[in-house]
């Protein structure tokens, strides 16, 4: 192996999936965790103790630095960036001992940022996929190292495409680990627009809120978009029914065909939409006090 050590840095699924690939080929002398987030329960941690392998765990931005500059100081270092939301500091990129990939919710050059799933479906896209790639000094740049793709069917949810994702990060990390720990993969170079959009974490489609008077195709991919099935990555989407604030708990959606007039009815916690052989229905729940000023 051409490295001296190599660090997963990151949290949950896809970090464990490249642990689990890595300990038999690495050793766990040699491969570290440094964990970004603080999860009520940490995979990535009992993984570590499973497999002896050191494990750290670290949330504020400044020391997360102070600990990569000390860790790459006079070694040669892959960082494997996997779920993490850390954005590498220059310093750091442009060290000649330091190699670092990072795994990316979508197809670069498209979609940069925070969110993809979620964005992905608003903005009514057929397909989207996942990307490995070098980290370069702006935000989701660099070269490609591996990519895989998911399609997007008028059922999917920000959830599906999560999921996906995850299953094809391991697929594809996979594919290449072992070659790029004896020698240096060439990425395949992309052509990043100038004035691309980057999505940020706070920046949410339709800022949050569910228009009913919008057409119902559109209703339903707004609430396909903020799909996660409980996982907590998005905000409950909100909505307004006679000057009263509700979040939403649960939808359906369903195509019976044929045509019909708009219909829009309120049955206690229940909204009921009909337009076009669409029927969505919504279960609410009115806005506590804090989720208002939330």
């Amino acid at each position: 192996m051409r490295f001296d050590k190599v660090l997963i840095m990151g949290s949950n699924k896809i970090a464990c999936d490249c642990m689990t690939l890595l300990a038999s080929e690495v050793g766990n002398e040699k491969l570290s965790v440094l964990e970004t987030v603080s999860p009520s329960v940490s995979m990535l941690f009992k993984l570590s103790r499973r497999h002896e392998v050191e494990y750290v765990s670290i949330t504020d931005i400044g020391r997360i630095t102070e600990y990569l500059m000390e860790y790459v100081a006079n070694r040669k270092v892959l960082i494997i960036s996997a779920n993490n939301r850390y954005i590498f500091r220059e310093a750091l990129i442009s060290r000649p001992n330091v190699e670092i990939i990072n795994f990316h919710y979508a197809l670069l050059p498209a979609y940069r940022g925070m969110n993809i799933p979620t964005w992905v479906i608003f903005n009514g896209e057929s397909e989207t996929g996942i990307t490995w790639h070098y980290v370069a000094k702006e935000i989701d740049h660099g070269s490609i190292i591996a990519q895989r793709r998911i399609e997007i069917h008028e059922d999917t949810t920000a959830f599906d495409v999560t999921r996906k994702g995850m299953q094809l990060a391991q697929e594809a990390f996979a594919s290449f680990y072992e070659e790029l720990l004896e020698k240096e993969i060439k990425g395949r170079e992309v052509l990043y627009p100038q004035d691309g959009k980057i999505y940020k974490a706070r920046e949410l489609p339709d800022n949050g809120c569910l228009n009913l008077d919008k057409p119902l195709p559109y209703i339903g991919r707004v609430l396909r978009a903020y799909d996660y099935r409980g996982m907590g990555l998005m905000p409950k989407l909100r909505l307004v029914i006679n000057g009263t604030e509700y979040c939403v708990e649960k939808y359906s959606i369903q195509r019976t065909g044929g045509s019909s007039e708009r219909v829009q009815e309120y049955h206690g916690d229940t909204v009921l939409l009909k337009e076009n052989g669409m029927v969505i229905t919504v279960g609410v729940s009115p806005m506590e006090i804090n989720e208002r000023k939330g």
